[in-house]
């Protein structure tokens, strides 16, 4: 039985190929688990009907009795945003006033205004506007 190393088929947007060398190992999860993979090619035509590139990573041959063909694999990229703040899952999220955006954090105190509940130091509710710079979906 001959042990052919796999590979995964990714279509990967335009604007991200370019952090993808040729030859440099990219982060795969596979079910639950992640693997590291060689980028063996990036395909230079567009996928038509995903208007993505095809960047075919190989994994380690020892990897074969671990995933099987046809699994599904998800590259793992790094995205630099070149903006202060933080990152909020969309459902913390709340509508505010004239289609702006707020949330809810906890309020700084000093220690003799926490309000004991059940043993446990309290913080006030807080709701703080936000402003969106960005978004992802998946």
């Amino acid at each position: 039985m001959e042990n052919k190393a796999l590979e995964a088929r990714i279509g990967v947007p335009t604007s991200a190929v370019a952090q993808i060398p040729l030859g440099s190992y990219q982060r795969l999860k596979i079910g639950q688990k992640i693997y590291r993979a060689k980028v063996s090619s990036i395909l230079p035509e567009l996928d038509a009907s995903t208007r993505t590139h095809t960047v075919v990573l190989t994994l380690d041959e020892s990897l074969g009795r671990k995933v099987s063909p046809g699994q599904v694999a998800r590259l793992e990229l790094a995205q630099i945003i070149g903006e202060s703040g933080y990152w909020l899952p969309t459902t913390a999220l709340v509508q505010g006033v004239r289609g702006l955006w707020s949330c809810y954090v906890l309020g700084k105190t000093d220690r003799s205004q926490s309000i004991p509940v059940n043993r446990i130091d309290a913080f006030p509710l807080e709701r703080r506007d936000v402003e969106v710079l960005h978004t992802e979906s998946d």
